[in-house]
């Protein structure tokens, strides 16, 4: 089968990857990086600023770690594309019902994957063409004295953890009533006062009108010498055509297939996970239905995630009765004085609903928390957690809800 793909971000060169595996001829269009914005300019640097920061390195020194990291990742993926025999077309690619179209050529494909990603998304601020992005904000040549972030959510706020942390005084405004908004308005609230007690300041329910130079206004003033706007990101939809997408992103079905038939679509630009970790599910499961085999995201089961220190995880529904147990319950991060935090779980008719962790290696036990999802809270109790690690929490979150806890 010969299968085309544009873009080559995680949901584009895993299905690369995973059609190659298949013997499938595979054609990866890419008119920029491989590896997209994740591994560019997205999760990997910004992964690489916050391990720094915890360490205590400079920022001079940070920055050569971040481009090191990138570098070895996208070099790692362009040998593993080549070793697979996936034919790499470094041009911009626009679809036209089942072709493939650049600058001189048109290619038709059997299946087409749409994995086109994402772009910055911007509120209509008068004079946001003034502030930063988050890629600017990774290509800082020096550090700003007094930073102004535009944006409470995940990005501006492992960006003000960052910043913060190699010294820059950091102004946060956000116009919801609380940080992280859509997560669990107890957690995030732990999240913002961890980051308080580091010296960032929090403007909440507060709206900017204005951008101008480095000056905001609205419902607060500030002025600082760098302006970031992190409000989000957005499906990226030029070079499609019309009937395959609309305001939201891609048109998918519940197997990802679009409008067009034998075309498929995953990642950021379907608008509904924008998550590194999600685009390589769904590539999983657009390859499996090219043939034919009827297969469906796992949706309820997505974890996010907030790289600040703490870090904060959740995944599933916040639906039914809920149970928390702190981190200053648990050994080890006692033994390592890093108690700040608790996991709160939601249950209902006696089944795990959902997880919500704030506290050390939050990004790392929300893998394990997803297998909880749906199961009955009895079975669960019947567990063995490794002791001491930070996993017990998610035990004993169960039999409190079962009200047999016996450490809290």
């Amino acid at each position: 089968m010969r299968v085309g793909i544009i873009g080559g971000g995680p949901a584009g060169y895993s299905a690369a990857l995973l059609g190659a595996k298949k013997g499938w001829d595979v054609t990866l269009f890419e008119r920029k990086d491989i590896g997209g914005t994740c591994l560019n300019r997205g999760c990997i640097p910004t992964k690489s600023l916050i391990n720094s920061a915890l360490h205590g390195l400079p920022f001079e020194e940070a920055k050569k770690r971040k481009e090191l990291a990138k570098r070895r990742l996208v070099l790692g993926v362009e040998r593993l594309l080549q070793k697979a025999g996936v034919k790499v077309i470094g041009k911009e690619a626009r679809l036209e019902e089942r072709k493939i179209i650049t600058d001189d050529e048109v290619y038709e494909f059997d299946r087409i994957l749409v994995a086109t990603g994402s772009v910055p998304s911007f509120p209509p601020i008068e004079g946001k063409e003034n502030a930063k992005t988050s890629e600017d904000a990774l290509e800082l040549h020096t550090l700003p004295e007094r930073v102004i972030i535009i944006g409470g959510g995940v990005i501006g706020l492992e960006f003000a953890f960052v910043l913060s942390s190699f010294g820059s005084e950091v102004h946060v405004v956000e116009i919801m009533e609380e940080v992280l908004p859509g997560t669990d308005p107890e957690c995030a609230s732990v999240v913002r006062k961890e980051l308080e007690k580091k010296g960032i300041r929090f403007y909440l329910r507060k709206r900017v009108e204005r951008i101008e130079e480095k000056k905001i206004y609205g419902e607060v003033e500030l002025e600082g010498d760098a302006v970031f706007l992190f409000t989000g990101r957005k499906p990226c939809l030029e070079n499609l055509p019309p009937e395959i997408r609309d305001e939201n992103g891609v048109k998918v079905d519940e197997y990802l297939e679009t409008p067009i038939p034998g075309v498929f679509a995953a990642g950021d630009c379907t608008g509904q996970f924008m998550l590194a970790h999600y685009a390589y599910h769904q590539a999983e499961v657009a390859v499996e239905n090219m043939e034919e085999k009827r297969v469906r995201c796992r949706r309820n089961a997505v974890p996010g995630t907030v790289f600040t220190h703490p870090e904060y995880a959740w995944a599933g529904e916040m639906e039914g009765e809920s149970v928390k147990v702190p981190f200053s319950a648990n050994g080890r991060a006692i033994a390592e004085g890093d108690t700040a935090g608790f996991v709160k779980l939601f249950y209902k008719e006696g089944r795990v609903t959902g997880i919500h962790i704030v506290g050390g290696r939050a990004s790392e036990l929300i893998f394990s928390a997803t297998f909880m999802l749906g199961k009955k809270l009895e079975e669960l109790r019947w567990s063995i957690p490794p002791h001491p690690t930070n996993s017990e929490l998610l035990k004993e979150a169960v039999l409190a809800a079962l009200g047999t806890s016996i450490h809290c």
